[in-house]
């Protein structure tokens, strides 16, 4: 197994990987969370078509609008919780969910999804709130946004409205 640059980010010869250890090649479906740049490229390179918040996606407000009304039905009280099929068509052509809010459904999708393949990454408390403190925090913040997402219908008011509510679902209100 060799290390060589990937985009700009070192990163293990994973295809390597896979040859040696014979899980890889056949997950279906992953859920991961956190050290988003070396698990997304990672799974890039075996082939999956993985999503995070900050992918160039198609239709942005439909999936930043289905992520917050999963998240309402799931953790607020809202309609209905979401069955396989609403969750297959949140994730549409993505066969890997990173981070927030995906990693709040992991139970969901183990039970859903029984052949799936969760991938659990970990890091302090500290290093978390360091983390959102000095990025998404400030960018909701941010009071040219604030406005801004009045006007914007289809993609930055959607995705506001979704990491607000991912936050509501971690801080527990």
């Amino acid at each position: 197994m060799s290390l060589r640059p990937l985009y700009g980010w070192w990163s293990w010869d994973f295809r390597a990987l896979a040859q040696h250890v014979s899980l890889l090649p056949m997950i279906p479906f992953l859920r991961l969370s956190l050290n988003f740049p070396a698990l997304y490229l990672a799974l890039k390179e075996l082939g999956y078509t993985p999503w995070h918040m900050c992918e160039p996606i198609d239709d942005p407000s439909r999936m930043y609008n289905q992520w917050t009304e999963a998240m309402n039905c799931r953790f607020f009280g809202g309609n209905h919780p979401y069955d396989r099929k609403d969750f297959d068509k949140l994730r549409g052509p993505y066969d890997a969910l990173l981070d927030i809010p995906a990693c709040l459904f992991w139970d969901d999708f183990h039970k859903l999804y029984p052949d799936a393949k969760i991938i659990l990454t970990t890091r302090s408390a500290d290093s978390w709130f360091k983390s959102i403190h000095g990025t998404i925090i400030p960018w909701l913040e941010k009071p040219l946004l604030k406005v801004l997402q009045y006007f914007d219908s289809k993609r930055l008011g959607p995705e506001m409205r979704m990491v607000k509510t991912a936050y509501k679902v971690i801080c527990n209100n």
